[in-house]
C-alpha cells in the first residue's frame, strides 16, 4: 500500500526508508511495523496537533486498535 500511495496519489510521498521497511514481510510482521511506525509518528507530532485521523487498507481494524490500546497504555 505504501508503494501504491507513493505512485498513484497525487500528493502523497512515502519515504523510500518507509517502503524498503516493509519489503519480504509477512502480513503479520507488516501489521507490527504499521503499529510501531504509527506509534514513532504520533510521538513526533502530538504537541502540534489536537487529534489524530487514523485509515487502515481493507478494513484492517485490529491495527487501528493496537494503535489506539498502545498509545494509551504509554500515557
Amino acid at each position: 500500500n505504501a508503494v501504491f500511495m507513493n505512485e498513484e496519489i497525487s500528493g502523497i510521498n512515502v519515504d523510500e526508508k518507509i517502503i524498503a521497511a516493509y519489503e519480504n514481510l509477512t502480513r503479520e510482521e507488516a501489521a507490527k511495523l504499521a503499529v510501531s511506525m504509527s506509534l514513532e509518528f504520533i510521538e513526533q507530532i502530538e504537541e502540534y496537533v489536537d487529534g489524530l485521523y487514523l485509515i487502515t487498507p481493507f478494513n484492517r481494524v485490529e491495527i487501528i486498535r493496537d494503535i489506539v490500546n498502545k498509545y494509551r497504555n504509554k500515557k
